[in-house]
């Protein structure tokens, strides 16, 4: 079968679920024999250096900042004309603006994607919604549009997305990397003091508005009142510097001295390894990477019903309205419940639904057929 030279298009490749999602995706389209290189606004960051472990070309077109659109345009034209790819899949708002801008001077396949769902776009100023709109209104210039999860396409469809070039390839996991550690457990544990008997519910996540942290910190006193054992951790980085404003709900709440604080690593094996729950308290999700990673780790999940998290969870968890922190500690209750433990086993669920190799899959049927569609219609001009 004909090989496809694919570029990966996305703003840089730091810390973040969709940038792992990127560089398993192409690691996978490179084992298929596919000629892969990823193209990012900026250079560095953790998952440029996996990339590059796994032997994936990674470039820059060193984008000056946030308004330097015209010198990364022209880039990007310059390095798409001289590799001639048969595809360009970007991956988010300004990825996706970018391809499309550049898409009438190639023959390339322009493949968008979208990694969210039901976002509050206003929380994050007015360049977000401004660029949302842009984003929208170039939609058409995509041959594709792949969105991670139902949720996010129904979205997407209703911001005025083309429903018609839309299709759902939910996210991958390479489960082997997940593997329950019992010793990295208790290794976290120890670092945060937290004997190794002792209850312990984990949120993973960046400090955002999205994921929920208040509601979790009062579900956390709901239970703290049924369970004073309990103890709970909050692992994530906090770029709009949340923590101190958390911290001090958790000691509004009486939870403070229960409550641990924890930078994220690149490493989160050790800290899923830790948990007996995993929650996710999210307002908005689209995929719920962190959720799938703990359960492919053996944890069990309690999660707020957004986006496609029921889905993820299956039968292996608990399910509760999003916003409701009395709900969210009444199912941590429960949870903690020995009898819990005779629900499915998370990992082999998430192994069965969600392998990498159904990432890989999917995605390959419908780059192939948008590129096999182009050369039919170059080859009639």
């Amino acid at each position: 079968m004909q090989s496809i030279t694919i570029d990966f298009l996305i703003r840089s490749l730091g810390q973040g679920g969709a940038e792992r999602q990127l560089v398993l995706l192409a690691s996978g389209m490179a084992r298929r024999g596919h000629r892969v290189r990823i193209v990012t606004f900026y250079r560095g960051g953790h998952f440029e250096r996996e990339a590059v472990a796994r032997g994936l070309e990674v470039t820059s077109l060193d984008k000056g900042g946030r308004w330097d659109v015209l010198h990364s345009a022209r880039a990007l034209r310059r390095e798409t004309r001289e590799r001639a790819p048969d595809a360009l899949l970007s991956y988010m708002g300004g990825a996706n603006i970018l391809a499309a801008l550049v898409a009438p001077f190639g023959r390339c396949a322009t493949i968008w994607g979208i990694r969210s769902a039901n976002v509050d776009l206003s929380k994050y100023g007015w360049i977000s919604v401004v660029s949302h709109r842009v984003e929208v209104g170039l939609a058409t210039m995509a041959d594709l549009i792949i969105v991670n999860s139902e949720a996010g396409r129904e979205h997407a469809r209703r911001a005025g997305f083309p429903a018609g070039r839309m299709a759902v390839v939910e996210n991958g996991f390479e489960c082997e990397k997940w593997r329950f550690d019992s010793a990295a457990g208790a290794r976290f544990r120890a670092s945060i003091g937290v004997a190794p008997a002792t209850p312990l519910v984990g949120i993973v996540g960046r400090l955002d508005p999205i994921k929920g942290h208040e509601a979790f910190l009062r579900a956390a006193r709901r239970l703290a009142a049924r369970r004073a054992d309990a103890h709970f951790v909050v692992v994530g980085a906090d770029p709009g510097s949340r923590r101190s404003e958390l911290e001090a709900l958790a000691r509004s709440l009486g939870v403070s001295a229960q409550c641990h604080w924890v930078r994220s690593s690149s490493d989160l094996v050790p800290a899923y390894s830790a948990l007996q729950l995993i929650v996710s308290a999210s307002t908005s999700e689209g995929f719920p990477n962190v959720v799938a990673e703990a359960m492919a780790c053996g944890v069990r999940p309690v999660v707020t019903d957004v986006g496609d998290s029921a889905r993820v969870v299956g039968r292996c968890g608990w399910v509760v309205p999003s916003g409701d922190a009395a709900a969210l500690g009444d199912a941590l209750l429960v949870a903690l419940d020995p009898a819990a433990a005779s629900l499915p086993d998370p990992a082999a669920h998430i192994e069965t639904s969600f392998g990498v190799e159904r990432l890989v899959d999917r995605t390959e049927e419908l780059v192939r057929g948008v590129v096999d569609r182009r050369r039919a219609s170059w080859s009639r001009r």
